[in-house]
Formats: structure tokens, sequence, C-alpha cells
């Protein structure tokens, strides 16, 4: 199975993720969730910041 997209359409859906991973942060201060599952969030979202940032580099956006 081969499903793969064009890397600036990635990069552009990475653009979007950054932005859930922001709202998803705010909400879990806001509602004082449990400090795991916010760093499990922190971690997430710091890896797909990598991915971003090196699809960035290849499309040169």
């Amino acid at each position: 199975m081969n499903n793969a997209i064009p890397l600036d359409l990635a990069a552009f859906r990475a653009g979007q993720i950054s932005i859930l991973f922001h709202v998803i942060q705010e909400m879990v201060e806001k509602e004082h969730l449990s400090p795991q599952l916010s760093g499990l969030i922190g971690i997430a979202s710091d890896m797909h910041a990598e991915v971003r940032e090196s699809l960035e580099q290849e499309t040169g956006e």
C-alpha cells in the first residue's frame, strides 16, 4: 500500500498539525489535566516539529 503524498502537501499538513498540537496543549493546561498527559503531548509535539522542519527544508518553505 503506497499512499504517499507530495512533500509540499506533507509540509502543509504538518503546519496544520502544529496548530492542532498548540490548541490541544492549551486545552490540557486550561482544564488542568494530568501533567503526564501534558508531557506526552509535548513529546509528540516536539517530534512533529522535527519532522515539519525537515519537510520545510526539503520543500524550501
